[in-house]
């Protein structure tokens, strides 16, 4: 018995009809009206949830009269008389092989144990989607991955078996670390199991649950540097994200607050760190910061005050500068200072100064004309229209200046000399006396002068104090030149 019927228009002729497998889609090659898909779900209600026209041909046997619809991809193919091959995807289909992400890719071997993950949340704290991936590595090398269906699942762990295709694979007694492929921010981080197993073959392991959560990894140089945090351990003291006292670290300075170093402990107001707030840190020798977090948020809310605030960049990556900020507070910041660079907001020429843009990892003195809140954008826009200031240090330690927390910058868009000219390339000098205190390449655009104090950061001898006026050189690139400005 005939339940119902669907048609597009009585004088049109169908040619053929596919449902496809596993959904209640019927796909209809239906010359020229295209292709049509119906939802037939409730079978005596059949819906039409997609179609192409494919020609504007009117005969009654032009346009589709083939149409293919059982493709794992999802996509479907259709074949018109006069226009030719037609490929579509809809949202209405899934792909029953998605493609691994090129990170989780991995070479079969003979030797192989499987470890079952019962369930898994990602840097958020949520449970993982469907789509999600999660991949077992042993260092750097990936030897396992399975996509998550949104239930348990095992993951193929793969061991070294003495042919090349398995070299840096898992050898017996290892322990796979656990990374996780988040679908939507399309971003991989690391995961943390409830229990670890060291790989033996032939064996299978069941993990209770794995936690993803994302990794930071700051470089320090000796003395003084200006970071920032886009994500902490649940454990944010001191002593747990700078380290141990006494260590490396000589001291740590936000606005306002510092801890310092001093008879084997951590003293001072400043005892835990913020995701907020930027930081000084000093450190005696070169060194690495690095932690996990489950926090990140990259649309944190920041509440400024008139003045200098020393705040952190909340994402990842780097951005522009001014696409970063919302338009609407965007003519209340005044400048922004970060290590060793600055940029001002002019009325004529929007920012100006070396530095131009936001990165993951650094500290920021946001310098502001009122209280206001925001919080950074952080889309397409900003990143896709990145321009950095690049410039290559002339050879010598003549001219390097170590970092001080205590800094300032001088603003020049105009060099006149009394013979020849500035070219771009050629450096400008700040000084405190014969104490080179800071340099920046000139670039035929206003530029910022950094000019460091002294501090208790070590390299800061001789440099300026607070009333002190700098005196500044030109130096010429192409003759190797000093000039008095």
């Amino acid at each position: 018995n005939m339940v119902s019927e669907y048609m597009t228009d009585p004088s049109h002729s169908v040619h053929n009809v596919y449902i496809r497998p596993g959904t209640d889609l019927a796909i209809i090659s239906y010359y020229v009206d295209g292709t049509r898909i119906l939802d037939i779900s409730d079978p005596e209600n059949p819906v039409e949830v997609g179609y192409y026209d494919t020609t504007e041909d009117t005969g009654l046997y032009d346009g589709n009269w083939g149409t293919y619809a059982y493709l794992p991809s999802g996509n479907i193919i259709s074949s018109d008389r006069e226009n030719g091959l037609f490929i579509f995807s809809t949202p209405l289909i899934s792909n029953e092989y998605e493609e691994t992400p090129e990170e989780f890719a991995f070479n079969q071997s003979s030797f192989q144990a499987f470890y079952f993950v019962m369930s898994g949340t990602d840097m958020y704290g949520d449970l993982l989607e469907a789509g999600d991936w999660i991949g077992l590595f042993n260092g750097d090398v990936c030897v396992g991955s399975r996509e998550w269906p949104g239930e348990a699942v095992d993951i193929p762990t793969m061991g070294d078996d003495g042919f090349e295709y398995s070299e840096g694979y898992l050898q017996e007694g290892d322990i796979p670390t656990f990374k996780i492929y988040d679908a939507s921010e399309d971003m991989i981080y690391s995961a943390f199991p409830s229990n670890n197993f060291a790989f033996a073959d032939a064996q299978i392991f069941f993990v209770d649950e794995i936690s993803g959560m994302l990794g930071y990894e700051l470089s320090l140089d000796a003395g003084a540097n200006l970071v920032s945090f886009y994500t902490l351990p649940d454990d944010n003291s001191i002593a747990n994200v700078i380290g141990e006292c006494p260590g490396n670290m000589a001291g740590v300075l936000t606005e306002g607050m510092a801890a310092a170093c001093v008879n084997d402990q951590w003293i001072g107001t400043l005892i835990e760190i913020d995701l907020t707030d930027g930081y000084w840190i000093l450190a005696d020798n070169p060194d690495t910061l690095t932690g996990y977090g489950t926090n990140y948020d990259p649309g944190r809310v920041y509440d400024l005050h008139y003045g200098a605030n020393l705040i952190s960049y909340s994402s990842l990556g780097s951005a522009d500068l001014s696409s970063s900020i919302p338009d609407d507070v965007e003519d209340l910041f005044l400048g922004i200072l970060s290590q060793g660079s600055a940029a001002m907001n002019t009325d004529s020429l929007g920012w100006v100064g070396s530095l131009t843009t936001f990165d993951a990892g650094v500290g920021y003195w946001i310098i502001v004309s009122d209280d206001l809140s925001f919080s950074y954008e952080t889309g397409s826009m900003a990143r896709s229209e990145i321009r950095r200031y690049i410039e290559t240090r002339p050879s010598g330690s003549a001219f390097e200046v170590a970092q001080s927390p205590n800094q300032a910058f001088y603003f020049v868009d105009t060099i006149t000399l009394d013979e020849g000219v500035i070219e771009d390339g050629d450096w400008l000098l700040s000084y405190n006396g014969h104490t080179l205190t800071g340099i920046r390449q000139w670039q035929g655009v206003m530029i910022d002068i950094p000019a460091m104090g002294l501090s208790e950061s070590r390299g800061t001898e001789g440099y300026l104090e607070n009333g002190d006026i700098p005196t500044f050189k030109l130096f010429k690139q192409s003759t190797g030149e000093y000039i008095p400005l």
